[in-house]
């Protein structure tokens, strides 16, 4: 889905869930950096700190050192390049930010994690990516077959906002239908589809 439409917000809200579904649950962020990652963790805490009730259910609220909540639950944070430390780790929950430039093996890795909890759950988000997101390309091409019904994909959820073709029309109307369909935010209107376009136009008239 494209930028702008409240990804990170919703995987927030997974984290919140994963922190608190039972006792003793383990979240892991990743992305390609910690800073990437950062951001879905940092929109968790704010949202635990802006409720008192939320908030005393918690031990610890840390920029660096990770979210603990009084029943053992923990939020950590992690850049793609040092995910060797999930080896062994028994991962309830996994967030994974831009699947577009993150290291499929950082994918797998969360989800052989989960393996070891009942109903582990790892989440993907992402802005398109290109030929070069082979991750992306390969859960695009499962989200596909387990919307075909493949059983071995029946607990695969995929949901995509997308133009209903990979070119740019030429013509304004067309261009505006194709926008409003892979932009959640510019078919409800949330954000102006007139200063969209018009800043496309810029773009390619500087071209």
């Amino acid at each position: 889905m494209g930028r702008q439409n409240g990804k990170s917000t919703i995987a927030a809200c997974y984290g919140l869930y994963g922190l608190l579904r039972a006792p003793g649950q383990l979240v892991i962020g990743i992305a390609s950096s910690a800073d990437q990652a950062r951001i879905v963790y940092d929109r968790t805490m704010y949202v635990i700190r802006s409720n008192k009730s939320l908030a005393g259910l918690f031990d610890r609220l840390t920029d660096t050192r990770g979210i603990k909540s009084k029943d053992g639950g923990k939020y950590e944070i992690k850049a793609s390049q040092s995910l060797g430390a999930l080896q062994g780790l028994s991962v309830s929950l996994g967030i994974c930010d831009e699947l577009h430039i993150l290291q499929a093996s950082a994918w797998y890795d969360l989800v052989n994690g989960t393996g070891g909890r009942a109903n582990g759950l790892v989440i993907g988000i992402t802005t398109a990516g290109d030929d070069n997101s082979e991750l992306l390309k390969t859960l695009y091409s499962n989200g596909e077959k387990a919307l075909q019904g493949d059983k071995s994909l029946e607990r695969f959820g995929f949901f995509v906002w997308e133009a209903p073709e990979s070119v740019v029309p030429e013509e304004d109307n067309a261009l505006a239908e194709a926008l409003r369909a892979a932009n959640p935010s510019l078919a409800s209107g949330r954000i102006d589809l007139e200063n969209v376009l018009s800043d496309l136009l810029k773009m390619k008239l500087s071209h």
